[in-house]
């Protein structure tokens, strides 16, 4: 009689693996707009030259208003002619030895004049501003005023001012301690809203006004070099004004 054969084990079925599941389509990022030149316009006669300001740290608000790379033939004298054929313009810089750019207002740190020393690309013997460095200059009319223009410029001048600035309400600017700047002399003012925004653009000291903080109560303005520099402080009756560069 043959042995009995040993049955032989079933397999133990097998685990199906697990689809994967399928993968989110990575969203595209949005194009980053490249530097657009804002001005603002300014019923002038005409600009005939132009002085130099001297080296200054060109404000985080004004550094929208790139004009001009011209790698080959940058010049002070050339970046003078493209800015004053422009409507509005007032300030113009040059930037490592290749870059202008023009501006109706203009705010910035003073600097060495050593930090505005690369030669320009189209006259080695002249400095074109530097890394992080302008070499502004202001234009100007040389010409007589015609009758009646004086008056017409400077109202224009004080509208154009007045509307120039950002409010943020309820709070004070930034209050780091080496913000404080003196404007006419002083880093603060006891005047109107209107009257700390003119200085602030144009009183001595003005150059480098940010802006301003400006309590309602004690009808006051304290001037600062940057006005996002720092903590703030919530305060009613408290306004931090600060330059803005799309006047029109």
């Amino acid at each position: 009689t043959p042995a009995p054969t040993t049955p032989r084990p079933t397999p133990a079925p097998t685990t199906p693996r697990p689809t994967p599941a399928p993968t989110a389509p990575q969203p595209t990022p949005a194009p980053t707009p490249g530097p657009t030149l804002v001005v603002a316009s300014v019923d002038d006669g005409g600009v005939t030259d132009f002085s130099a300001v001297g080296c200054r740290k060109r404000h985080r608000g004004v550094r929208g208003l790139s004009e001009k790379d011209d790698p080959l033939r940058m010049t002070v004298q050339r970046c003078f002619l493209l800015c004053k054929a422009r409507d509005s313009v007032r300030y113009f810089g040059v930037e490592e030895g290749r870059r202008c750019w023009c501006a109706p207002f203009f705010s910035g740190q003073h600097l060495d004049d050593s930090r505005c020393d690369v030669p320009c690309h189209g006259d080695k013997g002249k400095g074109c501003g530097g890394v992080g460095a302008s070499s502004v200059y202001v234009m100007f009319d040389c010409s007589p005023p015609l009758k009646g223009e004086k008056q017409i410029e400077k109202m224009n001048e004080q509208t154009r001012i007045l509307n120039s600035y950002n409010e943020i309400h309820k709070q004070t600017c930034g209050q780091s301690k080496d913000n404080l700047i003196a404007v006419a002399g002083s880093s603060t003012m006891t005047a109107s809203a209107g009257q700390c925004k003119i200085a602030c653009w144009q009183a001595p000291g003005s150059m480098q006004c940010h802006g301003f903080t400006f309590d309602e109560d004690t009808k006051r303005c304290t001037f600062h070099a940057d006005v996002f520099d720092g903590n703030y402080t919530e305060k009613k009756g408290s306004t931090c004004f600060y330059k803005r560069w799309d006047v029109t």
